[in-house]
């Protein structure tokens, strides 16, 4: 725990622009070894690259999945990322990961480290998620950034719309791969704020929920956790800063 945080207190101290200069004159190694897989880094932005270094990248999500997701349920990992995080489930996992990641640079570095890892159970999906509110929203792009940013953005004017089979909802997910019943990662900038009664409802079959809440607004995040509990029947068990943990109620 004590190395965990010097790690960390180190790490952050790293992550300036500053080091980063220093640091592009460095040879950088094509991987590292990240909570027991092989992460690839090469391309990696600075910041992300000092992260999964000093391995505190996304530790709060991998704590919660480490403590209480179930290997023998299968997993939907809604804003995979580059996969880091379900790399570090996927050793134990006996069933399917699905990642839905909407970057294409991310689905790319994904698609290295499944491999380089030898990970048999992954699916991948290169979708836009989407809640129900927003889904046929004609307002909506996605702006991708270099590297590892990538930004959704609602526009007044738009005149390039998002091709909907780059889209997707949990209910298109479930209706795929015919789940019944799922655990499920969810880091998804904000859109987890315009679930409805639909997403809720499709929630339903999720017995495992760790999801990473982007808003400051406090009446916002107890509004989510209210109808996660009334519709979902999710209960929430702990929190670890913006990573909300949430299981089941057996009625």
């Amino acid at each position: 725990m004590i190395r965990t945080k010097l790690n960390k207190l180190l790490g952050q101290f790293l992550e300036s622009k500053f080091i980063g200069f220093i640091f592009s004159f460095l040879i950088r190694p094509n991987f590292i070894n990240f909570k027991g897989s092989k992460i690839f880094v090469k391309n990696l932005d600075h910041k992300n690259y000092i992260r999964i270094l000093f391995s505190y990248y996304e530790s709060a999500e991998i704590k919660l999945i480490k403590k209480y997701f179930n290997i023998n349920l299968p997993t939907i990992d809604l804003g995979s990322g580059i996969g880091a995080t379900m790399c570090t489930f996927a050793h134990k996992s006996k069933k399917k990961i699905i990642c839905v990641e909407a970057s294409k640079f991310c689905v790319e570095q994904l698609k290295i480290n499944v491999k380089k890892n030898n990970f048999k159970n992954f699916k991948i999906l290169n979708k836009l998620f989407f809640s129900h509110t927003n889904i046929n929203n004609p307002n909506y792009i996605f702006n991708e950034k270099k590297y590892f940013i990538f930004i959704k953005l609602l526009k007044k004017k738009n005149k390039k719309k998002i091709n909907k089979k780059k889209t997707t909802t949990l209910k298109n997910i479930f209706k795929k791969f015919n789940f019944k019943k799922v655990q499920i990662s969810c880091d998804i900038e904000g859109e987890e704020l315009h679930f409805n009664k639909k997403d809720f409802i499709d929630l339903k079959k999720c017995e495992n929920l760790i999801i990473e809440i982007h808003s400051n607004n406090q009446s916002k995040i107890n509004q989510l956790i209210y109808n996660l509990k009334k519709i979902s029947n999710l209960q929430l068990k702990e929190k670890k800063h913006s990573v909300y943990y949430f299981k089941r109620i057996t009625v």
